[in-house]
């Protein structure tokens, strides 16, 4: 896994058919940008609809969902919550601050524990250190 996210920071200065792959691994490596598709809409603070269902698909997986606490930061490209959750363990002791990605598309809840750099670029472009 270490492998396949170092090549995708090697940022290609041309873009490739879709589908192009390198190796055995089957990488993609970048698309083309198509001309007829629009981009994707601007960073923006999610709204209290997008909050709710980000924190109702966490409470279908976290031991003691609503007593945790949010953060949220932004919504990318339109479909993407970023956030940070501090939610209860077992022993009823909050565990942390720690970072969270919600997909609104999919209706998806993950959390990025020990991958802050994954986090980062998902949610910032921040590429790691």
């Amino acid at each position: 896994m270490l492998l396949t996210a170092s090549l995708l920071f090697l940022a290609p200065v041309e873009c490739f058919p879709p589908g192009t792959v390198t190796g055995q691994r089957q990488i993609r490596i970048g698309e083309c940008p198509d001309p007829d598709k629009p981009p994707p809409p601007p960073d923006r603070a999610p709204t209290a609809s997008e909050q709710n269902r980000a924190k109702a698909a966490f409470d279908l997986v976290a031991f003691d969902g609503p007593s945790a606490r949010w953060r949220f930061e932004v919504t990318r490209k339109g479909y993407l919550v970023c956030g940070y959750v501090n939610a209860k363990n077992r022993l009823g002791a909050y565990v942390g601050w720690t970072p969270f990605t919600y997909d609104l598309d999919d209706d998806t809840f993950a959390t990025h524990g020990d991958q802050q750099w994954l986090y980062d670029l998902v949610c910032h472009d921040k590429p790691p250190d």
